[in-house]
């Protein structure tokens, strides 16, 4: 009997998603309180005061230790400049050495993947991301690359069934190419359009305890203030008081200024393609999930692109901004219970005819494969779908069958 081969996951080769783009233009949105500007570390919050007494605070919202902002600015930033990069480059914290790219470890290397909360990654020229640099970038004093999170060889499809991550990945590369073109997210993975009824938790109580978040009077507590403002918006709820100002869109009219126009739709699509390709919703959650979470949030993006198209923005500087608010809504703890509470519907994406869009990292011999067959995701590709026996621990990356199954199947071959 051939045995399949399973690979571990891997950083290497790196790989960017096909169509990626950033530039950083200096505007110093990504260096504003919006951000909550951490995690900082033990080590580096001593080197921080050291510097600068107060270079630190804890944030409460967050849970976490942040640098300290004055005028809703990083302490260290001078003339639209990060002062640590020219003067201490040594001290300059990892997360801001990162941003706005994170690794994701897989069978198949490293996908390089990007936020999309800074004009920077969304609108105006931007060449095609280079993995070398995304490397000199990320390595820390070491030269070493560290990862976000790991991918195990099995996708957790829905429920308890999953697939391996070489058929998974054929089809997500169709799914990627009509996300990254603007297509509706329901449309691409074969779910109902409605959205899901959340249990015990109804849709307008999630909306108003968003909008209680403006209460705090951050630039962070606004962006969710306008997140709950975006769900009354999709769902036609009334809105009640006006949302709180945007201070932050001054930073995205800036950026618009000087760049040319693009489909609103493509921006959106852009981030929607790039949720689904930077795999740490599969670390302990599922695609049905994902799927869920990406409808309702790209709904989200299109009410207040509309808003802000209405009130005189450019649709596409509309939309970079909303993808601001839908991403910092979207990973709080309170989106996360949320989405624990809803029946999640089974996507069924199909590996269907690749389009001209569809290129590396994924290969001639992938697209091949992908030509040859028209099957749905919840279907076998190359092996049969595998129902868990366990469901993994939320603190575990691995999705693999548990240890005694596997002396089982060893000793069946």
């Amino acid at each position: 009997m051939l045995r399949h081969v399973v690979q571990p996951s891997s950083i290497q080769p790196l790989q960017v998603r096909p169509g990626a783009r950033f530039a950083c233009t200096g505007g110093g949105l990504c260096c504003s309180e919006v951000h909550a500007i951490g995690p900082v570390t033990t080590g580096e919050i001593a080197a921080l005061e050291a510097l600068r007494p107060g270079a630190t605070r804890w944030h409460e919202r967050v849970r976490l230790v942040v640098l300290a902002t004055k005028g809703e600015r990083c302490v260290f930033l001078r003339r639209g400049l990060c002062s640590l990069h020219t003067e201490h480059p040594e001290a300059k914290p990892s997360v801001c050495r990162r941003f706005p790219f994170g690794i994701v470890a897989t069978p198949a290397g490293g996908r390089i993947f990007t936020l999309h909360r800074c004009a920077c990654r969304s609108l105006g020229e931007r060449a095609p991301i280079d993995p070398g640099e995304v490397t000199r970038w990320l390595a820390g004093d070491g030269g070493a690359l560290s990862v976000t999170a790991r991918v195990e060889p099995r996708i957790t499809l829905a429920g308890r069934t999953r697939m391996s991550f070489e058929a998974y990945a054929r089809a997500e590369a169709v799914a990627i190419d009509r996300l990254a073109n603007g297509e509706d997210p329901a449309s691409v993975f074969g779910t109902p359009p409605a959205w899901p009824a959340a249990q015990d938790l109804p849709w307008a109580t999630v909306g108003e305890t968003f909008r209680r978040a403006e209460g705090a009077g951050t630039r962070f507590d606004a962006a969710l203030a306008w997140f709950g403002a975006g769900i009354q918006l999709a769902l036609d709820l009334p809105l009640g008081d006006a949302p709180p100002p945007r201070p932050w869109a001054r930073d995205f009219d800036a950026h618009a200024r000087r760049a040319a126009p693009r489909d609103p739709a493509q921006v959106l699509g852009d981030w929607a393609a790039d949720l689904l390709w930077d795999l740490r919703w599969s670390v302990t959650g599922s695609l049905a999930r994902l799927a869920t979470d990406l409808k309702v949030r790209h709904a989200v993006a299109r009410s207040l692109t509309a808003r802000w198209t209405s009130e005189g923005a450019r649709p596409d500087r509309a939309a970079a901004e909303a993808l601001l608010v839908v991403e910092l809504g979207g990973e709080t703890a309170l989106w996360g219970a949320a989405l624990g509470r809803l029946d999640h519907p089974r996507p069924s994406l199909r590996a269907e005819e690749a389009t001209p869009g569809l290129r590396a990292p994924y290969g001639e011999g992938a697209r091949r494969a992908v030509r040859r067959r028209r099957a749905p995701l919840d279907e076998p590709l190359d092996e049969p779908l595998e129902e868990k026996r366990d469901d993994p621990p939320a603190d575990r990356v691995a999705i693999t069958p548990p240890r005694g199954e596997r002396r089982r199947r060893r000793s069946a071959d």
